[in-house]
């Protein structure tokens, strides 16, 4: 969505690099993952301009979600574990020990370490939510992204242009299914975790695997 965006409506991250803390070893705002708290906290944006801008967001089912999140660990650490810390891109050095240790894990017990006996995990609440502020968010599924993204840009941008969203950031599991990845006790705990979730953005245990999506 953001090189879509970036390539033919000349829009721009926000903010457009990494903000650091004050002795430069930690992200505090994240160019690519911030949340509408910290972009309002950070003083890059007010609550007033978000009330007047068409603000979406892509959720995903947090079964598909978690997987995602523990294959990009893999992924990660295949292509760095060689490299000395002092090498690192400065946006991994502060965690990649703890990648490490993800990416030496079985799935299951992955989701166990990081998810057991929590009921608190909403990605809609970390990142859309917004301390005493009711700002209007256009949900766009992660499963139907090609289609709800088109929806959005021919209803914002007046337009009937031909919209192709491109493939990138690619860790998807090669199984036909991420149900396969599950044990009953895994998937057990991603239900409480994520319950406000599921429920709130009518997620289900049996839903199909996207088939069309970018990211």
């Amino acid at each position: 969505v953001a090189q879509f965006l970036t390539e033919h409506y000349k829009a721009r991250w926000l903010p457009t690099d990494h903000i650091w803390n004050k002795t430069g070893e930690r992200i505090v705002v994240d160019y690519k993952h911030a949340s509408l708290e910290k972009l309002v906290q950070h003083g890059l944006i007010t609550n007033q301009e978000l009330k007047r801008y068409q603000v979406a967001a892509v959720t995903r089912n947090p079964f598909d979600w978690v997987l995602s999140k523990y294959r990009y660990h893999h992924k990660v650490h295949q292509t760095y574990h060689n490299t000395p810390p002092a090498r690192l891109p400065a946006w991994l050095r502060g965690h990649f020990d703890d990648l490490s240790q993800a990416a030496g894990m079985t799935f299951e017990r992955y989701v166990i370490r990081n998810y057991s006996r929590r009921t608190d995990c909403s990605v809609h609440r970390r990142y859309i939510s917004l301390s005493g502020e009711t700002v209007a968010v256009r949900l766009l599924r992660f499963e139907s992204l090609q289609s709800d993204f088109e929806q959005l840009v021919w209803q914002t941008a007046a337009t009937d242009q031909a919209i192709k969203l491109p493939h990138t950031n690619t860790s998807r599991p090669t199984a036909s299914s991420w149900q396969e990845y599950y044990s009953p006790a895994a998937r057990h705990i991603i239900e409480e975790a994520f319950a406000a979730d599921l429920a709130s953005l009518n997620y289900h245990w049996r839903e199909a695997a996207p088939v069309d999506t970018a990211q």
